[in-house]
Parts: C-alpha cells; sequence; structure tokens
C-alpha cells in the first residue's frame, strides 16, 4: 500500500515537472488591449473565445482576457480572413472560456465558428450578405450558440454539430442547411420573404417564411413554421414533419 502511494507521487512530481509553467499561471485581473489589423471581411474563431459583432464606420479588434493570458491571443489577417486564436492551451489553475473578443467592422461577410462559447451581435447587422458556419470538420468543432440580430438582403447558415442559432430581424432570403447533428434555430422572430432548407439534423427549427419556403427534410427534426406563406414546397424524406401554423 504504502510502495502504491509513492508510486503514485512519484508520478504526480514526474508528470507537474513536464507541465508547462503556463498550466499553472492564473488568468490575473481582466485588461483590455487593441489591435490594428488589415482590413477584412471573414472571421475565424478560434477555441475559448467569445466574440461580440457590431457594425461601425472603422474597423476595431477590442480584446479582453486576463493579464497574464492576453499576450497568447493572436489575433490577425490573412487573405481577407481576421483570425483569433487562443494559445493557452494548459489551464489547470483557471476558468476556461474568459477571453472576450469584441469585433467592429462595416462590412463581414462569412463567420466560420469553431469555438464552444457565445457569438452575439451588438445591435442589429445589416451586411448585404451573412453566414453563419459552424462544422465539425473532424479535426475542430464550433459548438458555441449564436445570438444575433439582423437586416439583410441574405443569411445563409450552416452547421453540422450541436450550435443553437437565435436569430431576429428581417432578411429577404434565409438558407438554412443542418447536414446533420442536433442543432436548432430558432428563427420564429426572423422575417424571411423566402426560405431555402435542407435539414438532416435530430432537432427542429422556427421559421416565419413570408412568401415561400421550399427545401428538403432527411432527419428527425421537424420544420416548425409561424407563419404560412403562400408558396410551399418541402419534401419529407424521413420522420421529420413540416408543421404549419
Amino acid at each position: 500500500m504504502k510502495k502504491g502511494i509513492f508510486l503514485l507521487v512519484v508520478l504526480f512530481i514526474q508528470t507537474s515537472c513536464s507541465l508547462s509553467e503556463d498550466c499553472f499561471k492564473k488568468s490575473g485581473n481582466f485588461v483590455s488591449k487593441v489591435f490594428e489589423t488589415e482590413e477584412f471581411s471573414n472571421l475565424y474563431i478560434g477555441n475559448g473565445i467569445a466574440v461580440n459583432i457590431k457594425e461601425g464606420n472603422e474597423q476595431e479588434v477590442v480584446v479582453v482576457a486576463g493579464e497574464n493570458l492576453i499576450d497568447n491571443i493572436k489575433v490577425y489577417v490573412q487573405d481577407g480572413v481576421l483570425f483569433l486564436e487562443d494559445k493557452n492551451d494548459c489551464n489547470l489553475n483557471r476558468d476556461y472560456g474568459k477571453t472576450t473578443v469584441t469585433i467592429t467592422t462595416p462590412t463581414l461577410i462569412n463567420i466560420n465558428s469553431k469555438t464552444e462559447q457565445p457569438i452575439r451581435s451588438i445591435g442589429i447587422l445589416t451586411f448585404p450578405t451573412l453566414r453563419l458556419i459552424s462544422m465539425d470538420d473532424g479535426s475542430t468543432a464550433g459548438t458555441g450558440d449564436f445570438y444575433f440580430d439582423v437586416a439583410v438582403s441574405q443569411l445563409v447558415v450552416e452547421s453540422n454539430n450541436a450550435s443553437a442559432f437565435y436569430i431576429n430581424g428581417t432578411c429577404s432570403e434565409l438558407s438554412l442547411n443542418f447536414y446533420a447533428g442536433n442543432g436548432k434555430f430558432k428563427g420564429q422572430q426572423l422575417v424571411a420573404q423566402t426560405i431555402k432548407l435542407f435539414h438532416r439534423g435530430s432537432n427542429d427549427v422556427e421559421l416565419f417564411p413570408i412568401q415561400s419556403i421550399e427545401g428538403n427534410l432527411y432527419g428527425t427534426g421537424d420544420a416548425i413554421l409561424k407563419n404560412n406563406p403562400p408558396s410551399i414546397n418541402v419534401q419529407q424524406h424521413y420522420t421529420g414533419r413540416l408543421i404549419l401554423n
């Protein structure tokens, strides 16, 4: 028994010595840092980062994180994509997911989420086309939820995992694509003139079409309409059903 305890203590000491000092580093007081970047129109959000997005005349990126960690938050632009990455990989002695980035920009097209933290709009976003992407590609996955107010021409949503989309406002065209997973779309307060739907997920989607809805239901999740448009052309291929208002 004593020998077993001794071996466990030795193993713990060896493991501790092999760990980086970053593993035991506390976050410290929260501080903010403004990053100057090249122009961007697309966004990639890495793991562990919460994001707020607001529309404004000038591009600005402000990071809020612990003073001991903020230098390892990487913000850079490559080929028109703003990358946000948290390089603080080891966190034995601190809370996880406390980094928040607030982005102000006059233009934004794609938001590619690989974070489990929430992504929110501040105010109403009026970008002509906005794509919200939360895909598990086998190596990285975004499971964070989206909370957006929009007034856009085209809104595109693509997901194959567990992200939830809480979207309010208006759009001329909604293209909603749930390729797999149990993600949900709460669009009962998103007034969409036309909707194109591909749904192979297991959760329900709630929609408010005005003129038309067309598409396919391949999974077990239902498409619940909060308004019945004059044109409805949705094919039901499995147990998921189109439920009219």
